[in-house]
């Protein structure tokens, strides 16, 4: 909004939306030239501003797009599989059936938790 628009809005309130946009209106039927140079010198200045604007971002949004190619690349041939990257081992398959402690602890184990199907090496 043209700056003696604000200027008449802030010395008139409180003001509702509907009674703000009426007399908004009657302002610039009041002074249509006045304002209407200010626009087109405005607007101008904006292009110009706007046209300096994409040029400083054109080269930054070059660099994102190489950039997101290259994440693409790197999700696409990554070489070790997501379970191999933490550094664990995976355990032993129990297929004696054994409990947990006979299967680590075999002979030695002080405990045993039933189905167990551990048989001692005599």
């Amino acid at each position: 909004m043209p700056i003696p628009v604000q200027i008449i809005f802030a010395t008139i309130s409180p003001i509702s939306l509907y009674k703000a946009a009426a007399v908004a209106d009657r302002i610039f039927e009041i002074n249509s030239n006045s304002f209407s140079v200010s626009f087109v010198t405005s607007v101008s200045e904006n292009s110009s501003s706007v046209l300096n604007h994409h040029s400083a971002t054109e080269p930054l949004c070059d660099k994102v797009k190489a950039l997101r190619r290259e994440v693409a690349d790197l999700r696409r041939f990554r070489s070790i599989p997501r379970n191999a990257r933490n550094g664990r081992t995976r355990s032993k398959s129990r297929s004696e059936k054994l409990s947990y402690y006979h299967f680590r602890f075999r002979e030695n184990a002080k405990k045993c938790i039933s189905p167990c199907f551990f048989q001692e090496s005599s």
